[in-house]
C-alpha cells in the first residue's frame, strides 16, 4: 500500500490477493499497491462527481417545471410558423448546404449561425426572427434535457446511445421490408411476363398451317 500519514490495514483472502498481484503485474506492469491506490482514487473521484451532480428536490421540481414550459413554447412557435406555411421552408433553408445547420442537436447553433441565417434569408425577416427564437428555445430545451435526464439517474450519453441503437434497428427493419417488397414485385412482374408470353405467343402448328 502507498505510504500515508495514517496507514490503514486492508485484509484480503490470500488467493484473491495473489491473483490480483499476478494480473496487475503481467497486464499493467504495476505492483498491487499502486493499482489498488489508483482504483481507490478513481472510485472516490467518481463518487464525488456523482455527489456534485445530485440536485435537491426543489431544484428537480424547478427543472421539471421549466422543461414543461419550454416544451410548450417550442410547440407554440412551431404551430405559429406551420400556420403561416413557412416552417418547412425555413427548416430546409437552415439545413441547406449554404447554411449547414445541425437542426437535430443544434451543436453549431450560436450567435454567428443566427447572423448567418438573417443575412442569407431574402424573404420576410420577421419570419426568420421567429425561426431563430424557435431554435433558441429548442437549444434551451435540449440543454435542460441533459440535466433532467441525469437527475433522473440516467447518463445522457447512454440514453443517446440507446436512441441511436433504436434508430439503427428501425432502419434495418425498413430496409428488410423494402427488400421483401422489391422481391415480391419482381416475382409478380415475372409471372405477368410469363402470362403474356403464353397468351400472346404463336405455336409451331399454327405457323405450319399458315
Amino acid at each position: 500500500m502507498s505510504a500515508s500519514k495514517h496507514p490503514t490495514s486492508v485484509y484480503f483472502t490470500i488467493d484473491s490477493w495473489q491473483t490480483f498481484l499476478k494480473n496487475v503485474r503481467e497486464r499493467e506492469g504495476k505492483n498491487g499497491s499502486q493499482r489498488l491506490q489508483e482504483f481507490i482514487d478513481d472510485y472516490n473521484a467518481k463518487s464525488k462527481a456523482r455527489g456534485e451532480q445530485q440536485v435537491s428536490l426543489e431544484e428537480y421540481v424547478s427543472m421539471r417545471r421549466e422543461y414543461g414550459k419550454l416544451c410548450k413554447d417550442v410547440d407554440t412557435l412551431e404551430q405559429l410558423l406551420h400556420k403561416k406555411k413557412v416552417l418547412q421552408e425555413l427548416v430546409d433553408f437552415a439545413q441547406s448546404e449554404e447554411i449547414g445547420l445541425d437542426l437535430k442537436e443544434l451543436r453549431n447553433f450560436d450567435q454567428a449561425m443566427a447572423s448567418k441565417l438573417l443575412l442569407a434569408w431574402t424573404k420576410d425577416i420577421g419570419l426568420m426572427h421567429q425561426f431563430i427564437t424557435l431554435l433558441e428555445v429548442r437549444r434551451e430545451k435540449l440543454e435542460l434535457e441533459v440535466k433532467i435526464t441525469e437527475a433522473r439517474g440516467v447518463e445522457y450519453a447512454k440514453l443517446k446511445e440507446a436512441e441511436k441503437a433504436r434508430e439503427a434497428e428501425k432502419l434495418r427493419d425498413q430496409t428488410a421490408e423494402a427488400e421483401i417488397r422489391r422481391r415480391a414485385q419482381a416475382r409478380r412482374d415475372r409471372a405477368s411476363s410469363i402470362t403474356v408470353s403464353v397468351n400472346g405467343g404463336t405455336s409451331e402448328s399454327d405457323e405450319e398451317e399458315n
